[in-house]
């Protein structure tokens, strides 16, 4: 699928409408593994997994997804 977010402040969110300063293509598994903290999108973007409409955007668009911990998950199971 196709989604839009809008990152102002800090804050990403989706977006309705509007025209896109870039565009990412990303597979969703790729995607999610940088949501997990496994990977991310410069390096993603380096093994051709990721393309971006405009590459000078790449530090700003990695920066957005990097996190500085990985998510845990403290529920037993």
């Amino acid at each position: 699928g196709t989604f839009m977010i809008r990152c102002e402040e800090g804050q990403i969110r989706a977006a309705n409408n509007g025209a896109a300063d870039v565009k990412l293509r990303i597979q969703m598994a790729d995607f999610s593994a940088v949501l997990l903290g496994c990977t991310n999108l410069a390096d993603l973007h380096r093994l051709g997994l990721v393309t971006l409409s405009d590459p000078t955007w790449l530090e700003v668009v990695d920066g957005l997804f990097r996190l500085p911990q990985p998510p845990i998950c403290v529920t037993p199971f």
